[in-house]
């Protein structure tokens, strides 16, 4: 009988040790700073960083999510140009530490983060409340993602397909044209360098389906729209999009 209790004792300090350890993380250190965690986190960010985090704030372009200064709903380009997607949205703004993360993840190949990051994508959809049926992050050429060895929009939308269960499409969604990089090109060159830089394999994939986009930066939103117009035309129903950052730009208003 004593040796069962004894069993039985060593066995619930095994179960609480186990139970400890899932509960308070150990040697798990900050993406940012890289100082130890003193308690879980399900961004892996200390709190010390995540205040640091720019975060998108105040007045957005209802449709495009551009800063704006004044008054309106819409900023001059989505008021003269109609786009194809419904909405685009970010969490934080393409500076300080995010576009630290996001250089590390495309260039230094520290693919440890995306998991991580694709939390915030995450929670961006979940404020919104759009009603999503797919998921599709935006292709790279098939040259360029081979060299880099990953596509960095796939890997910042698993949070999607691994908490949602929603779908991701990478088939049917390619890029035919290998457009030279677009890091200083206005949005009426980048628009011009994307023309014709996608197409849909099976259009029915995704036809009459409430699409979402996945990418890692909105610029000027050229490849955002262009992607939209393509899948438009294969029948989705309406195409939404979620990067992580958006570039700051105080866009002047239309006050109609």
């Amino acid at each position: 009988m004593k040796k069962v209790f004894l069993f039985i004792k060593n066995s619930v300090k095994k179960l609480g040790a186990i139970f400890k350890n899932a509960l308070f993380i150990k040697d798990v250190k900050c993406i940012v700073c890289k100082l130890d965690l003193k308690e879980k986190n399900k961004y892996c960010i200390c709190d010390n960083c995540m205040k640091q985090l720019p975060f998108q704030t105040g007045r957005v372009c209802y449709r495009c999510g551009n800063s704006m200064i004044g008054g309106g709903s819409y900023c001059l380009h989505c008021k003269q140009n109609q786009v194809d997607y419904e909405f685009a949205r970010s969490p934080f703004y393409y500076e300080g530490i995010i576009k630290s993360l996001i250089y590390k993840l495309k260039y230094n190949n520290e693919k440890y983060l995306a998991p991580y990051l694709s939390l915030f994508l995450l929670d961006e959809l979940v404020k919104q409340n759009w009603n999503i049926d797919i998921v599709v992050p935006v292709p790279l050429y098939i040259k360029r993602e081979k060299k880099r060895g990953f596509n960095q929009s796939y890997l910042l939308s698993s949070a999607f397909e691994k908490v949602l269960n929603l779908p991701i499409d990478t088939l049917n969604l390619i890029r035919t044209k290998n457009t030279p990089t677009q890091t200083k090109l206005t949005r009426v060159e980048r628009q011009t360098n994307l023309t014709k830089a996608f197409q849909v394999k099976n259009k029915q994939v995704f036809k009459n389906k409430n699409v979402l986009l996945i990418d890692d930066v909105f610029t000027t939103g050229a490849t955002i729209e262009e992607c939209s117009s393509v899948l438009k035309k294969a029948g989705a129903k309406n195409v939404y999009a979620i990067t992580l950052a958006h570039v700051k730009q105080e866009i002047p208003f239309e006050n109609k």
